[in-house]
């Protein structure tokens, strides 16, 4: 995921196999990138009637661009969300009530404020990354297996 800081857009990028930029490669950003893009990948992702978390997904987003020595502008945060702007908001308003993330003024732009995770906030994100990293790490070997003998495996497929 990166974001466009001058027109505040948020993309998605490729997973870190198939991407190589020469970003940083650290497991709990990985994570969270893959958590962060596969939510939209679930059938009937794309309809925030279903699977909408806004709060959930700018979290994920500002984790990420912190990961990535990189700032989130309000703008950014709300098309990170997938909601509409005054929902998103209405989160990013939550969210700085209930100390997860804080609003910090742009230091080029005083008309705007960037949002960052606070330190607890960050520490219960690294706390949760690395518990799915674990459970990951128990569960490879078992899958690998499975994909290995299953002669129409993904595994085989995606090679």
């Amino acid at each position: 995921m990166s974001s466009n800081s001058e027109s505040g857009e948020s993309e998605i990028e490729g997973t870190p196999a198939q991407k190589n930029d020469g970003e940083p490669r650290d497991p709990r950003m990985l994570i969270a990138k893959w958590i962060y893009s596969s939510r939209q990948d679930r059938p009937g992702g794309s309809d925030t009637r279903l699977f909408g978390e806004p709060a959930w997904d700018i979290i994920l987003d500002i984790y990420i661009h912190q990961a990535k020595g990189r700032s989130t502008s309000i703008t950014a945060a709300c098309i990170g969300s997938h909601a509409p702007a005054t929902t998103a908001l209405r989160y990013i308003d939550l969210l700085c009530e209930l100390d997860w993330v804080e609003k910090i003024p742009d230091d080029n732009d005083r008309r705007r404020s960037l949002l960052a995770l606070t330190a607890s906030a960050k520490d219960q994100m690294d706390s949760y990354l690395d518990r799915v990293l674990e459970g990951l790490v128990r569960m490879a070997p078992e899958l690998l297996q499975h994909l290995r003998s299953n002669s129409t495996g993904a595994l085989e497929q995606n090679s």
